[in-house]
């Protein structure tokens, strides 16, 4: 999962050319963990286990698949906003 992580943020980088979408992305990414997922300074949060049973089964599958997935798909439809502007913005140009 941080290989993939990595991946995703050299992409958005050589896509954007810019440190930004890579930062915002760590750092969202960072913050949902830390408001969803954590049991840390913030107290207990939303998806704490509550007792010793472990998500088993579709539910552990999909937890998974939606770290996996969810941020890639995210910054792919965000490239592709990006595009879409720059190709209006190209156009505007040569009217």
């Amino acid at each position: 999962m941080t290989g993939i992580f990595g991946l995703m943020l050299a992409f958005a980088f050589a896509k954007t050319k810019s440190l930004y979408l890579p930062f915002g992305l760590h750092l969202g990414w960072n913050i949902f963990n830390i408001v969803i997922f954590s049991n840390g300074p913030l107290r207990q949060q939303v998806l704490i286990k509550a007792n010793e049973n472990k998500p088993e089964g579709l539910i552990s599958l999909f937890i998974f698949l939606f770290q996996i997935f969810a941020l890639p798909i995210l910054v792919y439809w965000y490239l592709r906003y990006l595009k879409k502007q720059d190709i209006n913005t190209q156009k505007k140009e040569a009217l």
